[in-house]
Parts: C-alpha cells; sequence; structure tokens
C-alpha cells in the first residue's frame, strides 16, 4: 500500500509540474466589468492536481518547523492586513489564499526533497517533457501565424489582427509571437528558460548514448521554441543561465565532455535558426528607450517605487494594485491613457511592495535574500551539481522578475516561481541527489561526483 501510495503521489506530482503551462481555467467573478486575471476569480485545472497533493501528501511531508516557514508567515501576515482595507476584499483575499497555496507547495517541495523522496531528476523530466510540448506548439502556432485550436489546454486565441496581441515587426510586416497554452510570450519565455535548465542537468546525467541524443534534440527543440517567442528579456535571461550550466560543465572534469556537447547544440541552433528567422531576430535583438515597451516599464515601476509606498505603506492588498491605480488616477497621471495600458508594476518586487506594503516586502526580500545567500555559501563547500542548478533557476526567475511581473499575479508564472524556490529550499551539499556510486547503477542518483565514471 505504502509503495502504490508514494508511485501515486510521485505521478500526480510530475503531471502537476508537466501541466504548470496548462491556462486552462474557469471565470468565476471579476471587480470590473472587465474579465481579467488581473482583478478576476478563476479555478484552475492545475488546482485539481495541485490540492489533491497537498491533501494526500504535501501537508503530511511539511516541516511545520521548517527555518523559512517564519519570514513566509510574515509576508502572509501582511497580506492578511492589507486585505481589511483593500479596495476589493475579495479579490485580496482569493489572491491571499493562492499565495498560501503556493507556500505550501514550495515547502512541501523541500521536505519531500530533505526527506530523501523527491529527486530533481524527476522534476527536471517533468520540466523537459513540458518545455518540448510548449515548443512544439509554440512552432506552429510561428507557422500559421494563429491559434492551434488547443482551448481544453489554456491556449489564447491568438492572431495577427487579435487587439492587445504581442508581435514582432520587420521591413513593415508584422508576425505573432507565440505563445504556448500561456497567457503570453513573455510566460512561455520564462517557462522554456526553465526546460533548458532541466535539458542541461539531464544532458550531464544521462549515461546511455541514445539519451544523450534524444535529450540534445529536446534541448535544440526547446531552443527553437524559445527564439519564436522573441521575448528578449527571455533570450537574456536564457542566455545567461545556460552560460552559467556550460561554464559549470567545463570546470568539472567529469563533465567536460557533456558540456561540450551543449555548446555543439547551441552552435547548432544559432546556424539552423539564424537563417530561417535572422531577419526577426535582429529585428528584436535591438532596444530603445523610446520604444513603448520600455517607456511603459520604467512608468509602471516609478508608479510602483513612489506612488504606493506613501500612498499605502501597508499596501493595497494582493491583487489590487491595477484598480488602485486606475481609481487614483495614476495611470493617466503618467500619461498612460489607453486602456490596455492599465497593467500591473512590471517587477515582482515592487508589486510585492504595493500590494503587502513595507513590512511584506522586507520580509519577502529577507527571504529570498536568505535562502540565495545562504545556499551559495553551502555551494563553496561542496560544489554539488544539485545546488547549482537550482541555484541558477531561481536566479533565473529572479533577474526575470526585474522586468515582468508574471511571477507574483499570473497563476503559471506563480506555480514556476514557487516550484523553483521549494526545489533550492530543499537541496543542499548534503542532499543525496548529487551522489551516486558506480554500483547504485544509472537512475539511482543525480550528476555523478567528480572522479566517477
Amino acid at each position: 500500500m505504502n509503495w502504490i501510495r508514494h508511485h501515486l503521489r510521485d505521478i500526480v506530482l510530475w503531471l502537476l509540474v508537466f501541466s504548470i503551462p496548462f491556462d486552462a481555467k474557469k471565470f468565476v467573478w471579476s471587480a470590473t466589468p472587465v474579465v481579467s486575471e488581473y482583478f478576476g476569480i478563476f479555478l484552475y485545472g492545475t488546482d485539481l492536481l495541485l490540492l489533491v497533493f497537498l491533501a494526500f501528501w504535501g501537508l503530511r511531508e511539511m516541516d511545520w518547523h521548517a527555518k523559512y516557514l517564519k519570514p513566509l508567515a510574515v509576508v502572509a501576515g501582511a497580506a492578511i492586513v492589507a486585505t481589511f482595507w483593500s479596495f476589493s476584499p475579495l479579490l485580496a483575499a482569493y489572491g491571499l489564499a493562492r499565495l498560501v497555496l503556493l507556500f505550501a507547495f514550495a515547502l512541501s517541495l523541500s521536505a519531500l526533497i530533505i526527506g530523501k523522496k523527491l529527486s530533481l531528476t524527476a522534476v527536471f523530466s517533468a520540466l523537459f517533457a513540458s518545455a518540448v510540448f510548449q515548443s512544439a506548439v509554440a512552432l506552429l502556432q510561428f507557422r500559421d501565424q494563429t491559434s492551434l485550436g488547443l482551448r481544453w489546454l489554456g491556449e489564447s486565441v491568438i492572431g495577427l489582427t487579435t487587439p492587445g496581441i504581442a508581435r514582432v515587426a520587420a521591413n513593415g510586416l508584422a508576425y505573432l509571437r507565440s505563445y504556448g497554452t500561456m497567457p503570453h510570450a513573455n510566460i512561455l519565455a520564462a517557462f522554456l528558460g526553465f526546460g533548458l535548465v532541466a535539458a542541461v542537468y539531464l544532458l550531464y546525467r544521462a549515461r546511455r548514448p541514445w539519451a544523450r541524443i534524444g535529450l540534445a534534440a529536446g534541448l535544440f527543440f526547446i531552443l527553437a521554441g524559445l527564439i519564436f517567442t522573441f521575448s528578449r528579456s527571455g533570450w537574456i535571461v536564457a542566455g545567461l543561465t545556460v552560460a552559467a550550466l556550460v561554464a559549470y560543465g567545463l570546470w568539472r572534469k567529469d563533465l567536460r565532455r557533456r558540456a561540450t556537447a551543449v555548446i555543439f547544440v547551441l552552435l547548432a541552433a544559432g546556424a539552423f535558426l539564424v537563417p530561417v528567422g535572422g531577419r526577426l531576430i535582429f529585428a528584436r535583438a535591438g532596444f530603445s528607450s523610446e520604444e513603448p515597451s520600455v517607456v511603459d516599464r520604467v512608468i509602471y515601476n516609478e508608479m510602483g517605487l513612489l506612488n504606493f509606498p506613501e500612498a499605502y505603506p501597508l499596501g493595497v492588498g494582493l491583487k489590487n494594485q491595477v484598480l488602485v491605480a486606475e481609481r487614483n488616477g495614476w495611470y493617466r497621471a503618467f500619461g498612460l491613457n489607453y486602456a490596455f495600458q492599465a497593467q500591473p508594476i512590471h517587477d515582482i518586487y515592487l508589486l510585492a511592495l504595493a500590494d503587502t506594503g513595507i513590512v511584506g516586502f522586507l520580509a519577502l526580500i529577507f527571504f529570498l535574500g536568505w535562502l540565495v545567500y545562504g545556499k551559495f555559501r553551502a555551494w563553496l563547500g561542496g560544489k554539488d551539481a544539485d545546488t547549482w542548478f537550482a541555484l541558477i533557476l531561481v536566479s533565473g526567475a529572479l533577474i526575470f522578475g526585474l522586468v515582468d511581473h508574471f511571477y507574483w499575479d499570473l497563476w503559471s508564472g506563480q506555480l514556476m516561481f514557487w516550484l523553483a524556490l521549494g526545489i533550492l529550499m530543499g537541496i543542499g551539499p548534503r542532499s543525496p541527489m548529487d551522489r551516486i556510486s558506480p554500483s547504485e547503477g544509472e537512475g539511482a542518483g543525480s550528476i555523478p561526483a567528480e572522479g566517477t565514471n
């Protein structure tokens, strides 16, 4: 019976991680006549998997005395306080309930990892498989320049004539940016960045030639999908991420051949994709300080840094930032006069400051700093691979969070973010997942320690 229960847990968790990009949802209620995830209540398809995981396994495994629980409790407490005077208490309570679920998810993952009941390989295999699938959807969307009809998976209805859709322009022509089944191309790019980390990890770990060939092909496919999101922030974060992982592989003698294989795949992807989409890639690669996407981000962040802390030092309540900014006329005051420009602050830290106030913001920053700094110091003592990959996964998300908001306020982004944090909380130099002896055989552990074959 225990064997069945544990395998069911692994299956449910694998499906949950695989389903993160599926944005299928049911509308319940909106604080405004306009239905949007920014100020609406929805039930998501992934909710069922998350609740089953937490109810049957996660909450039982969670360490209620975990050291990271206290700063997270302070964040939740600040969000509770802000709920009482929020513009929409119902919306704030809904956001709070989701945040608490995410905290429980991350803490449960960390407990399973610490208790040797969950391997990084299992989590990364789900991320890799899902990223390959999303890349296939992305490539077909770009080919057809429209959505594929996957509404049951949460795919947005998109096309070149869809209002507000993300496009890339070159030589006077506009092209659709691929969304996958995500709400936006940037969120898909972030998820494919997670997929790249998973692909490199599994490629470093694989022993059989056929497995390495399949993983290399998957890595190429994910890179192709990432290119056609035309997400500049996604490209930059993915480039930094892969560079850090390749550098680690080149530094470790036992992984140099695998790292060289990754470099070869990167070069092959560049040699194939640049001729195919080079005109659009180069058109998208440049930045201008006068671009609307750049100008608007600066304005959103100025608003989050200047207006909200002064006017609402204890926060406006989760998912209330856009409502409050509209009610106070701050968008118009900053020159954002169009309805589509009423968007969240494009920085997860400033958005958390607006939502939970100064106390919640400081608690969140303390938690993130404590976690990353502590794990990095621990990694310096052992140089183990699992901690390095977890650190890179989280670091990429934290960098992306400087220029976008989805890790804080959109469900698929939130699941990604707290999945990465839960992994890092549980991983460490003493984790058994970075140690494998030749007698254990393939699949028994993680990346071989230095000196093993």
